[in-house]
C-alpha cells in the first residue's frame, strides 16, 4: 500500500514537470533577420509570445541593447507599438524610415517586475531602399556662351541609390535623346553635339524615375546662348536696335549704273559679309516737298455757333415728329373712344329711349301662423312721359288666403318722369 501510494505521487511529480516544460514562456513563430523598408515610409517589425504572464512580464524593444522609449526617443526618432491581446503580440512600428535605421539591431524581450531578461528574440535588421535626395535630378553647369561649331556636352546625375534602381532620361522639345550612362561616382547620362545656329534658345529637360518613388521629377536647363558669326544674305535686312547700318545714295545717276556695294559685318565670332549691284534706270526729278498744313485754332464764336446749329436741328426734328404723331392719335383715340355699337353687317345699333330700374322692397316683418299680415312688395319701372300703355303683373302664389291676387298700374301724365307702380300682396 505505501509503495503503491508513492508510485502515485512519484507519477503526480513527472506530469507537472512535463506540464511546466510545456507551459514555459517563449516566442510564437521564428523572427526574421531583415526586414525591408522604403526610405520616408514606415517599418514594421513583429514580435508575437506564448505563455506569457501578463500580469508580471512585461514586453519591450530594445535597439543596439538600449530600451526603446516610445514615442519620440533621445535621437528625436518616433516609435509606437502596435499590441494585439489575442495573439499576444507587440509590433514595433517606426516612422519615417531614414538611412540611418539600417545601422541598429533592433531585438524583443520579456522583462520581470524588476526590469530583468528573462527571454529576448533574435536581432533584426532592417533594409533600406533609398531615394534619391530631392535636389536630384540635377545638371552639370553649362557654359554662358558657345560658338556654332564647337562641341557642347550635357550631363544629367543623381546619387546611387541602395536598394532601388534609378533611371535618368534626357529630352530636348519633347523628343528623347540618345544619352549614355557615364561610370562615376554618381549615377550620370551624358549628350554630346555640335553647336549649330539653330540651337540657340534651346533647353533640356532631364527625367529621374525610382522604383520606389510614386511619381518621376524633372529638372530643366538654361537656354543655351549660340555665338555665331553675322550671316547675311541679299535682298534679305533685319534691322536690330544699335545695329543697324544704312548707305544712303542722294543723288544716284548712271555713272553710278553697275557699282558694287558691299556690307561688311564682324563681331567676337568672326564676320561675314552681302555685295549687291547698283543698277539706275532713270533719272528721276528731284522731290517735291510741301510744307505741313497748319491747323487753325478754333474761336469761341466757331464752337458756339456751331453748338447753335446742332441745337435749331435737334428742335425742328422734334417739332416734325409732333405735328406728324399728334393728329395721328387725336385719330385714334377718336376711333377708340366714340365709335358707335355696329352689328355683324355693320348697320349701327339704336339705343332705346325707355330703360328699367327696377326698385324692390321687402317690408318686415315676415309673417307668422300667428300673426297674418300683409306682405307687399312693389315694383317701381320708370318710363317715358309719351308711354300711354297699361302694365299688370301677374304674381303667382297663394295668398293667406289661398287665392291669386293681380293689380295693375297706370301712368301719371302729369310727371315728366313718372312711374308705374304695383305693389302684390300675398
Amino acid at each position: 500500500m505505501y509503495v503503491q501510494g508513492s508510485s502515485t505521487i512519484f507519477l503526480y511529480f513527472l506530469v507537472l514537470i512535463h506540464l511546466g516544460k510545456s507551459m514555459k514562456v517563449g516566442f510564437l513563430g521564428g523572427f526574421v533577420p531583415e526586414v525591408d523598408a522604403n526610405e520616408n515610409g514606415r517599418a514594421y517589425i513583429t514580435c508575437s509570445f506564448k505563455n506569457r504572464d501578463k500580469v508580471l512580464q512585461t514586453p519591450a524593444w530594445q535597439r543596439d541593447g538600449k530600451t526603446i522609449v516610445l514615442g519620440k526617443n533621445n535621437n528625436d526618432r518616433f516609435y509606437t507599438v502596435l499590441q494585439d491581446g489575442v495573439i499576444d503580440s507587440y509590433n514595433l512600428i517606426i516612422e519615417n524610415v531614414e538611412r540611418t535605421d539600417g545601422e541598429y539591431k533592433y531585438t524583443c524581450v520579456l522583462l520581470d517586475n524588476e526590469g530583468n531578461i528573462i527571454i529576448e528574440s533574435l536581432p533584426t535588421t532592417l533594409k533600406i531602399k533609398q531615394l534619391p535626395g530631392l535636389q536630384y535630378p540635377a545638371f552639370e553647369p553649362l557654359k554662358e556662351k558657345y560658338q556654332a561649331g564647337s562641341q557642347i556636352e550635357i550631363t544629367c546625375f543623381t546619387e546611387k541609390t541602395e536598394n532601388s534602381v534609378s533611371t535618368l532620361t534626357l529630352y530636348q522639345d519633347g523628343e528623347k535623346l540618345n544619352a549614355y550612362d557615364a561610370d562615376d561616382s554618381y549615377q550620370k547620362i551624358k549628350y554630346k553635339f555640335i553647336a549649330q545656329v539653330e540651337d540657340n534658345s534651346k533647353s533640356f529637360r532631364c527625367h529621374l524615375s525610382n522604383s520606389i518613388l510614386s511619381e518621376g521629377r524633372n529638372k530643366t536647363t538654361g537656354l543655351l546662348n549660340i555665338q555665331f558669326k553675322p550671316n547675311l544674305r541679299k535682298d534679305e535686312y533685319k534691322v536690330e536696335p544699335d545695329s543697324e547700318q544704312i548707305l544712303r545714295i542722294k543723288k544716284p545717276s548712271k555713272a553710278n549704273n553697275g557699282s558694287s556695294l558691299t556690307c561688311i559685318v564682324t563681331n567676337d565670332v568672326g564676320s561675314g559679309s552681302s555685295t549687291a549691284v547698283l543698277r539706275v534706270l532713270k533719272q528721276s526729278p528731284p522731290p517735291t516737298i510741301l510744307p505741313p498744313a497748319t491747323e487753325h485754332p478754333k474761336s469761341p464764336i466757331d464752337e458756339l455757333t456751331l453748338a447753335i446749329i446742332i441745337a435749331a436741328a435737334g428742335g425742328c426734328s422734334v417739332l416734325i415728329i409732333l405735328i406728324i404723331i399728334l393728329p395721328m392719335y387725336y385719330r385714334y383715340l377718336r376711333n377708340c373712344l366714340f365709335q358707335p355699337n355696329i352689328d355683324i353687317t355693320g348697320t349701327q345699333i339704336a339705343q332705346p329711349d325707355i330703360y328699367f330700374e327696377p326698385k324692390d322692397s321687402i317690408r318686415p316683418p315676415l309673417p307668422t301662423p300667428d300673426h297674418v299680415e300683409q306682405w307687399r312688395i312693389s315694383v317701381g319701372i320708370q318710363v317715358s312721359p309719351e308711354s300711354n300703355e297699361h302694365s299688370y303683373t301677374e304674381v303667382g302664389g297663394n295668398s293667406s288666403k289661398g287665392s291669386d291676387i293681380i293689380y295693375g298700374g297706370s301712368i301719371n301724365d302729369a310727371a315728366t318722369a313718372t312711374y308705374r307702380s304695383k305693389s302684390v300682396y300675398v
